[in-house]
């Protein structure tokens, strides 16, 4: 029965995976009833495999598990507060009982993550589930790009153009309702396909690593097992390959928040290879790969575009521009705070606060500034009150495990697996500084189910055998 659970589990949670690369971040009233069935339903799965489980009990050194066990206490008591105090038709109540609810399946997806990926088999299957659903988009957006520089598709829905192949779209009427998306935002699209290019960019390095170790046995005249070595090089191309182009197609949606928020990632990956592997090959591999990126980039399209739209950062208007913008949101989230410093004004409450807390300025009051602060940490902070605190830790605590798991592990594969997968979870966390996508529920279960996994990863149960 457990066995049966677990792949149960694993199954709807790459299902889920899944979603928000074809979604696009829409979160219309059926696409979100259901998820949440949906939800519920990997949730049930995963209840005998979680009681049968020997990961689970890993969860007691983790940091990030404790730090979230005490936000998650937080709002079940912000929420008998607030119902003995306001009443459960309150509108505070209401944002109370959402947050609760959104919370909660999103550690029970970390909690997933965490025990249920503990092989070397059945993480490379995750892996590849987005590493091929990042080519999957970059495909769709790369024709037009590179040639019209649109991300989108002449052919419309409802007045919209789409991002999708529009074939997608007249398969059946179902899938435009309950799973397809129409529209896609440069921000998004770029951080969904961080989401692949990172464990393609670490399973690269795993695999040709891999196949460099045989070629030296072969060349100081050990036996060396042929079809082993030729696997190995050939997945290193495969996955080197589907690096590149996500990657290209990540710069070229010309999203300046994304570019410098893939810096970022790309610094920790990096920096945390070249210190793991100090030794001079290794740091031939690491400028070899930027090099070689360097110049797949140019080649591949107009590296102008780049540096001009970084360099518009300076160009930006005093009165409109998006720093102006981010910086009313994060404004009034902080008024808001202070309106209700202790319990917040609710998961999801700005968008019904923020027009009260409005400069007297017109031109910044309008648009996404009255529905999103622009700034996760500070919305967090207004809505959530002191669990904010909590939310914070957790986070803080994820690094921690994460860079104490790394320094310790002695396997490369664990190694280059999560230290991929927590470079894509910061590069979304840093991007999170100045914009919206980790305020609702789509990017969240991303990045938690990541989080979940590349813990996992590094526990001393994990196995290099054939997963069971």
């Amino acid at each position: 029965m457990s066995k049966t659970s677990i792949l149960i589990a694993r199954l709807l949670t790459l299902f889920f995976l899944v979603l928000p690369f074809i979604s696009l971040n829409t979160d219309s009233y059926r696409q979100l009833w259901f998820r949440i069935w949906a939800g519920s339903a990997v949730l049930v799965a995963c209840i005998p495999g979680l009681t049968c489980s020997h990961g689970i009990s890993g969860l007691k050194r983790s940091w990030a598990f404790v730090f979230l066990a005490f936000f998650l206490a937080f709002l079940v008591l912000r929420l008998g507060v607030l119902s003995c105090l306001s009443g459960k038709s309150d509108f505070y109540f209401t944002g109370a009982k959402f947050g609760l609810w959104k919370y909660f399946i999103l550690a029970c997806f970390f909690l997933v993550g965490f025990v249920f990926w503990r092989s070397k088999r059945s993480v490379t299957a995750f892996l590849c589930v987005p590493v091929a659903c990042s080519l999957f988009l970059a495909l769709n957006c790369a024709p037009n790009l590179l040639s019209k520089g649109t991300l989108f598709y002449a052919y419309k829905i409802g007045g919209e153009s789409v991002f999708l192949f529009p074939s997608l779209y007249k398969i059946h009427p179902w899938l435009n309702q309950y799973l397809l998306g129409v529209y896609a935002q440069a921000n998004y699209i770029g951080d969904l396909m961080a989401f692949g290019f990172f464990p393609a960019a670490g399973l690269a390095f795993y695999y040709l690593r891999s196949y460099y170790d045989q070629k030296k046995q072969q060349f100081f005249g050990e036996r060396v097992d042929r079809d082993r070595m030729a696997r190995d090089f050939s997945t290193f191309f495969l996955f080197g390959v589907a690096a590149l182009v996500t990657l290209t197609c990540i710069l070229f949606a010309l999203s300046r928040g994304t570019i410098l928020a893939l810096f970022a990632g790309l610094l920790f990956f990096l920096a945390g290879y070249l210190i793991k592997f100090l030794k001079k090959r290794h740091w031939v591999l690491a400028v070899a790969f930027l090099f070689l990126a360097c110049i797949f980039v140019a080649w591949a399209g107009n590296i102008r575009k780049v540096c001009d739209e970084l360099m518009s950062l300076q160009n930006e208007n005093a009165q409109t521009g998006s720093l102006s913008v981010n910086a009313e949101g994060a404004r009034r989230a902080v008024q808001i705070y202070f309106s209700h410093p202790v319990w917040g004004a609710g998961t999801d409450a700005y968008m019904a606060l923020s027009q009260k807390y409005a400069s007297f300025d017109a031109g910044l009051n309008r648009g996404l500034v009255n529905y999103v602060a622009n700034n996760h940490y500070l919305q967090t902070l207004a809505q959530e009150g002191l669990g904010a605190l909590f939310y914070g830790l957790f986070l803080a605590g994820y690094f921690l495990d994460l860079v104490k798991g790394l320094i310790r592990v002695k396997s490369r594969f664990q190694f280059m697996t999560a230290l991929s997968l927590g470079a894509a979870v910061l590069m979304v966390l840093a991007h999170a500084v100045i914009n919206y996508l980790m305020d609702g529920f789509t990017f969240p279960l991303l990045v938690v189910i990541f989080m979940g996994v590349s813990l996992g990863i590094l526990q001393k149960d994990f196995r290099h055998a054939r997963a069971a």
